[in-house]
């Protein structure tokens, strides 16, 4: 939606209105809107596992995302855009102090005694988190070409690597599968709607003797494996977990879905 406003009111394209008074003015060279249909010097390929497998993940064009997810860049590049952000490049006097004040409208949360402003995203093959510690000027970026990679602990460790404060080596983490009847998985099938967001729905798919999770909008499907009654993971390698929810008559009534950056998102079966 901000996308289409920007455009409205400048009368410019979205990606014309972000090169001209974000890339250029912030002194980056290696950002800019995504399209599928254009060469991208040292485009890097999104990965993810398949039957157990490391394999290119199903391509999306993200230039169709548009404000919502549409830019490529680098972690050298997203640093200096978030130098200029900070120096007054991009954005001064009250404006920069309201957008501190205002937690900048996205995740805050704190590692040790030290607030931090958080923003995770990931799309088919990417992942990647943005933590500002505003009280002592730092800044973690984490970018990978691997949408299953332990992302919170990784930022995490990186925390506390920065702040001072203990901290351990991811160790591999490698989840085995469960025989089950396959007859059981007509009760997870339907969608599902999340509590945090109407507009957020997600659908539990039975294909033969396999289960498999679709987001909204989205038209990469994955498999569920089974690893205990009413619980499924994505990747042998991840800690993504879908967990069912049952009510007294325990019939399959919602999911809860816990991803890449440490949170539960709950949601319930309409269908």
């Amino acid at each position: 939606m901000l996308s289409y406003i920007i455009e409205d009111v400048s009368g410019m394209s979205y990606a014309k209105y972000v090169d001209e008074h974000i890339i250029q003015p912030a002194g980056i060279h290696a950002t800019g809107q995504d399209d599928q249909r254009a060469a991208i010097a040292n485009h890097a390929t999104g990965y993810t596992y398949e039957n157990g497998n490391l394999s290119p993940a199903p391509a999306i064009n993200v230039y169709n995302l548009y404000g919502s997810g549409s830019l490529y860049s680098t972690a050298e590049d997203l640093y200096l855009w978030d130098q200029a952000l900070h120096d007054g490049t991009l954005i001064t006097g009250p404006s920069l102090t309201e957008m501190i004040d205002n937690q900048y409208r996205i995740e805050d949360g704190s590692a040790g005694n030290h607030t931090s402003v958080v923003k995770s995203s990931r799309t088919s093959g990417f992942i990647s988190q943005y933590t500002r510690y505003p009280d002592d000027n730092v800044t973690i970026i984490v970018l990978a070409n691997l949408g299953t990679i332990p992302l919170k602990q990784i930022e995490q460790d990186l925390e506390a690597i920065v702040i001072g404060e203990p901290y351990t080596v991811p160790e591999v983490i490698h989840r085995t599968a469960i025989v089950v009847n396959p007859d059981i998985y007509d009760a997870y099938a339907g969608m599902y709607q999340f509590n945090i967001d109407s507009s957020m729905n997600s659908t539990i798919l039975q294909e033969e003797e396999s289960l498999f999770y679709q987001e909204a909008g989205n038209p990469v499907t994955v498999e569920l494996y089974p690893e205990a009654p009413d619980r499924f993971f994505i990747s042998p390698d991840t800690e993504d977990t879908i967990t069912s929810t049952r009510g007294d008559d325990n019939e399959v009534t919602g999911l809860v879905v816990t991803v890449y950056a440490g949170m539960n998102l709950a949601a319930e079966k309409t269908s």
